[in-house]
């Protein structure tokens, strides 16, 4: 998520901007796309914009909270027609994090394309066994996405790093 200013129907108002949805999320499963901007949060049975909440920071905390809770915000999604808003109610729930995502490229079955999503603990082993995967089902090239990717943990990035260095090479 990213902090952001939206314009539809002709209000400026702050949003928070999904930049991505993770694999198997409650997120995904609710259907909320990258692009939907998050203009009101729900806390304690009030609505609150994202001013009105005390800002971007304040807002990201009422969406979080305990499994089995919900998160019931508004977004604003863009359509051929203009925007919308759509109301979500989304039940919080644990799940595995997926930092890493891959497939074989459908124009060349010899290129291995690496999504990296975000860099945490679980990134570095999960680039090895995509990039492993993707050796054995043919791939000698690789492209590594990190669109949207905003960073994360500084250990797991030099792990990945690592991944492409020789011992004792700079």
């Amino acid at each position: 998520v990213i902090n952001t200013t939206t314009d539809h129907n002709g209000v400026t108002q702050s949003a928070i901007e999904i930049i991505m949805v993770y694999p198997n999320s409650p997120a995904e499963k609710a259907e909320i796309r990258p692009g939907d901007k998050v203009i009101k949060v729900k806390h304690e049975g009030k609505t609150y914009t994202i001013e009105e909440a005390g800002g971007y920071t304040a807002a990201l905390n009422y969406l979080r909270g305990e499994a089995g809770t919900l998160a019931e915000f508004t977004v604003v999604r863009k359509t051929e027609q203009g925007f919308e808003e759509l109301d979500f109610s989304v039940k919080r729930e644990a799940f595995e994090s997926t930092s890493v995502t891959s497939k074989v490229s459908k124009t060349n079955s010899e290129v291995g394309i690496v999504m990296i999503l975000q860099f945490d603990l679980t990134t570095p082993e999960q680039f090895e066994a995509a990039v492993d995967d993707l050796i054995a089902k043919g791939c000698d090239k690789f492209v590594f996405d990190v669109r949207n990717n905003p960073g994360g943990d500084l250990e797991s990035i030099k792990a990945v790093l690592s991944y492409f260095l020789e011992v004792g090479n700079p």
